[in-house]
């Protein structure tokens, strides 16, 4: 079973418990003061949600006496486009929303307005000043407030970037309209900060009249949630894990996982890629410690291509001379070697997948009792079993276990 990762769009699909956020959202906003313009940024990192949070807060101001009109700046490339395509899009918004005089009226004063804000003569200045006068005059007397939504700024050039908010000030100041701006603050402010000598979050703050930032899920919630994906995929596999297993696995996301799966986004992407090798490989390896070895594969390739060249010393037996506590034992010099920016995460993988707490453990009496253990468990440290890991697949010459299982 695969996972989407198209953003919701109904309270039901909520798994994050974000609908109350989104609520209390739409509430401030629709508590504003009804003559004024607004400016709200939702910061999010990508990944985290800021989509499915709109999605949700569209939902609740359906309900309000607000009209939403969204508009998607990255379609249009250059600062003259963006800019004719925003205010046309906007013209024909209040055309087909607003479907009496009031709207009629303001379309074609944004028409005009579109027609004249090509790069400024001192000819047209008195033009436009005039013309933006009669524009506020128009949107004072709507009968309704409007939210204007733009999502995904951060996916734009910084060139774009910049493009629009130029836009945002040439129109953000329009009465009874707020705009709910959806980014990734940092990316936006570099964006804006490469712009000659302008600091990117001072550029920002003398738009943004109120930053909102995403509320991170809380830590059980977001536990919770990656349990009922994977149980999902493993049922529908016909994978069981035993109760040792599932509390194993709880451990290792709590301990390794969750730093690395730090969003929805980066978890569906790799519960999809596991449920692709769970598919393949049910029966013929340890899946507690493939879904480790698969957290290497997709998000730190370098280390993973370095272990599949090095996938001896993890299933070789320690000789009587190494100290396995030791930075100069094999497992540690081989860390060392694993690219910087990866390192910190892969290690205590590592150390899982060799088996490195029970080798050090005091209660270890029998070496050769790991070995045994290991290799009943189908673990990566069994030299049985790793090439399986990699080849996705039974070795030429040996027995698929599933295959023998099922006689």
């Amino acid at each position: 079973m695969l996972h989407s990762d198209h953003p919701i769009t109904h309270e039901q699909d909520d798994l994050l418990g974000r609908r109350r956020f989104a609520r209390q959202l739409a509430e401030s906003i629709h508590a504003f003061r009804p003559e004024d313009n607004l400016v709200v940024s939702l910061f999010g990192s990508w990944g985290s949600g800021k989509t499915s949070v709109i999605n949700l807060f569209k939902t609740c101001v359906a309900k309000k006496d607000l009209e939403v009109m969204e508009f998607n700046p990255w379609l249009f490339a250059t600062d003259n486009d963006m800019t004719h395509r925003f205010l046309g899009a906007l013209a024909g918004f209040f055309t087909s929303i607003f479907d009496n005089d009031e709207g009629a009226t303001i379309a074609s004063l944004l028409d005009r307005y579109r027609s004249i804000i090509s790069p400024l003569g001192e000819s047209r200045e008195y033009a436009i000043s005039g013309l933006r006068e009669h524009l506020h005059e128009a949107f004072r007397q709507l009968s309704k407030r409007v939210v204007i939504i733009v999502d995904d700024l951060d996916r734009l050039t910084p060139a774009q970037i910049r493009n629009f908010f130029r836009l945002i000030k040439l129109c953000a100041d329009f009465p009874k309209v707020t705009y709910l701006l959806a980014f990734d603050d940092k990316v936006v402010a570099h964006a804006l900060s490469t712009d000659g000598n302008v600091d990117g979050h001072e550029y920002l703050e003398k738009i943004v009249q109120v930053e909102v930032h995403l509320p991170t899920p809380e830590g059980h919630v977001v536990h919770e949630l990656f349990s009922l994906l994977l149980d999902d995929i493993l049922a529908s596999y016909e994978v069981q894990l035993t109760n040792e297993e599932r509390c194993r696995l709880g451990q290792l996301y709590s301990k390794h996982l969750s730093k690395i799966l730090t969003n929805l986004r980066r978890m569906k992407r790799y519960l999809n890629s596991l449920a692709f090798h769970v598919s393949i490989l049910k029966g013929e390896v340890n899946i507690v410690d493939y879904a480790l070895l698969e957290v290497l594969r997709v998000f730190c390739p370098a280390s993973y291509q370095a272990v599949q060249e090095n996938r001896q010393l993890f299933s070789s037996e320690p000789t009587a001379l190494d100290d396995l506590t030791s930075e100069k034992a094999p497992f540690y010099r081989f860390v060392a070697t694993l690219p910087r920016n990866e390192a910190k995460d892969v290690k205590g993988i590592l150390a899982e997948l060799y088996q490195l707490p029970a080798l050090t453990s005091n209660e270890l009496a029998n070496y050769q009792d790991l070995i045994d253990s290991s290799r009943r468990a189908k673990r990566f440290s069994s030299k049985e079993y790793i090439d399986r890991y990699f080849i996705l697949g039974v070795p030429h010459g040996s027995f698929s276990d599933m295959a023998l299982d099922s006689f």
